[in-house]
């Protein structure tokens, strides 16, 4: 096998895996896509008090609304969290 065939070929499909036919025949769960820009504003929230002393660890209702903030919504953000 060439170096070029390599390239091309995938573990688990034995070809090129980028079709949404190929994620869905494999039966994988497609979670969600971040642009970098949302996911490098998530870290900067998520962290900018972290080392503070009064620093307390966030529940799943300040996890969400910091999900929200960032605009990750839906679904796949809520954690399971109704807000009851």
């Amino acid at each position: 096998m060439t170096s070029a065939t390599h390239e091309r070929m995938s573990p688990l499909f034995g070809r090129r895996a980028n079709s949404q036919d190929d994620y869905e025949r494999a039966v994988i769960r497609r979670g969600a896509i971040v642009l970098p820009r949302t996911a490098y504003n998530l870290g900067a929230e998520w962290y900018a008090t972290r080392l503070d002393r009064a620093w307390e660890r966030a529940g799943s209702a300040g996890v969400a609304v910091t999900f929200a903030r960032q605009g990750l919504v839906g679904e796949f953000w809520s954690l399971g969290w109704s807000g009851r």
